[in-house]
């Protein structure tokens, strides 16, 4: 399978459902109301959409959601484990190793 992975600023609200309905992140998100989601995405930073395509020359990282974790194998992305985060309460600095 070939994944297009583009920025999409105008991603309509009934996809962006969609895609959170078919991961179950719409346990998580208020996808009855649909002026809120409208918001949500008028006010996101960036978009970004993975859709059957052209894009073997990419690579496209993920954070899931616990509850969506069972999702995206389906979806046909790869775990990686070589990707690291820090959870909150965020520390007010972090020592740079030597």
């Amino acid at each position: 399978m070939t994944i297009a992975y583009a920025i999409e600023p105008s991603l309509s609200v009934e996809e962006f459902i969609d895609v959170l309905r078919r991961s179950t992140l719409a346990e998580r998100r208020p996808v009855d109301d649909h002026p809120r989601i409208a918001k949500m995405l008028k006010h996101a930073g960036l978009i970004v959409t993975a859709r059957d395509g052209l894009g073997e020359q990419a690579t496209f990282l993920l954070l899931s959601a616990p509850g969506a974790m069972t999702y995206y194998p389906q979806a046909g992305l790869s775990p990686f484990g070589n990707c690291f985060g820090l959870r909150g309460p965020w520390p007010k600095s972090v020592e740079r190793p030597s």
